[in-house]
């Protein structure tokens, strides 16, 4: 499975766990996955809100600080790491990351004593070093060389990834469940949906709203391609259905409300996808032109 149905997978699931439980430290996988496809602003917004609900969770507030640092938004990257090390005070990618931030800020001698603690919590961490290395010996100094200094820090951080949460799901293979195989339509991954109706059905052979989904499926995918001026939505978010909603209702023990609350995130984030892929392709076509 590709890299792109493989978060298209991990979002589905994470959305259904939030959907159950708004109070699930997936939130931050969540966030993460959203970054990965490069929807920084989303991937905020939500570990703003995961953090209104846990409000002691440090990992949350440690992906916040990282992402407002990506963004070059210091003062509320500080603010970020400062409520983290406030729950835990040993959270060492808080430390790391909240000398950074003082590092931009000219802060050097508290980017230095927070190294400092850095340090003394992971001895072997090599990148705790190189920052400790980079600093200048004195604060004075700070307008000496400039590009050594500045690149080594703020280079780090896009390699990072946010810390995983307690939450997680198995990596190699997403959870099949219908709403997965309705994002896979979504986005044009037939034989992916096709896939998971087939899982789906070996755990529940009786389920027949499943097994028509599949047949309908099948037969979509051996018609001929046709194009239909007249379906608008359909062109817009890369939709392969015409008639079907866009988003089934997630079967099981969900309730009506959870479904329709799962149904308007799900369409948050894939018209978000389409609108960034249209982007990325008509970019490309300029260059290439």
């Amino acid at each position: 499975m590709d890299t792109s149905s493989s978060l298209l997978g991990k979002i589905a699931s994470y959305t259904e766990i939030l959907a159950k439980d708004s109070h699930s430290t997936v939130f931050v996988s969540l966030a993460d996955a959203y970054r990965q496809i490069g929807l920084i602003d989303d991937a905020i917004e939500i570990l703003e809100r995961g953090t209104v609900n846990l409000p002691n969770f440090s990992p949350g507030f440690v992906g916040l600080g990282k992402l407002y640092f990506h963004n070059k938004d210091f003062g509320k990257a500080a603010l970020a790491f400062e409520r983290a090390l406030a729950i835990e005070e040993g959270n060492l990618a808080a430390l790391k990351g909240l000398a950074k931030v003082r590092y931009q800020q000219k802060h050097l001698s508290q980017a230095r004593e927070l190294l400092a603690r850095a340090k003394q919590l992971a001895p072997d961490d090599n990148a705790v070093q190189q920052m400790l290395d980079s600093l200048p010996k004195q604060e004075g100094k700070a307008s000496s060389p400039e590009a050594k200094v500045e690149e080594t820090p703020a280079s780090e951080t896009p390699k990072e990834t946010l810390p995983e949460p307690d939450e997680t799901l198995p990596q190699s293979k997403p959870i099949p469940t219908e709403t997965l195989a309705q994002l896979y339509i979504q986005q044009g991954l037939l034989q992916e949906a096709a896939q998971t109706y087939r899982e789906l059905l070996n755990r529940d052979p009786g389920n027949d709203g499943v097994r028509q989904k599949l047949i309908e499926l099948k037969t979509r995918m051996e018609a001929p391609e046709e194009s239909s001026p007249s379906d608008d939505e359909g062109s817009q978010t890369g939709a392969v259905s015409s008639g079907t909603p866009p988003v089934a209702p997630v079967s099981g023990s969900t309730s009506r409300e959870e479904a329709t609350d799962l149904a308007a995130v799900l369409h948050m984030w894939l018209d978000a996808i389409a609108k960034r892929r249209e982007h990325v392709s008509r970019h490309s076509a300029e260059h290439s032109g």
